[in-house]
């Protein structure tokens, strides 16, 4: 997305199963379907012996979106059984670290309380369509764990 279409506050089209019509959403700058990659997890909590390691991971018919929420940046979560969170509800801090006018956004957020920390890096066009690419660092959640994944972002097929 330009920084044209940014600075005229226009955002990409909505996946309504993400951020459904919320009249707090100011802006949406992406919004993005399930997500699929690796992950290593550390034996321990659901994790059993000889169990961790590298493996498949993934968010099923879940979805990410970065949107303006009452002035502020925010990352909204759909995870795998529908339940929808804001990052910035469940305590994290976000922060813009590089917007370029190629449509590229990396945005980073951290939540010591849920002691975990996320990178995302969306590149979409003008229409919102693209990818993200984040991961996730956890370690207090029944399995700890660090991820890779991507998702592609766009109006929902």
């Amino acid at each position: 997305m330009s920084a044209l279409l940014l600075l005229l506050g226009l955002g990409a089209p909505a996946r309504a199963d993400i951020a459904p019509a919320r009249a707090d959403i100011e802006m949406i700058f992406a919004s993005c379907g399930a997500s699929q990659g690796v992950a290593y997890f550390f034996e321990g909590g659901l994790v059993g012996p000889g169990q961790g390691g590298w493996l498949k991971d993934g968010v099923t018919d879940g979805g990410i979106a970065l949107v303006k929420l009452d002035g502020k940046l925010d990352i909204l979560f759909k995870d795998a059984t529908g339940n929808r969170y804001s990052h910035r509800a469940e305590g994290s801090d976000i922060r813009l670290i590089a917007a370029d006018p190629d449509g590229s956004y990396l945005v980073i957020a951290t939540n010591p309380k849920g002691k975990s920390a996320e990178h995302f890096l969306f590149k979409v066009n003008e229409y919102g369509v693209g990818t993200l690419v984040w991961g996730t660092i956890r370690t207090d959640t029944p399995a700890s764990k660090s991820s890779l994944m991507t998702a592609e972002c766009g109006p929902k097929k």
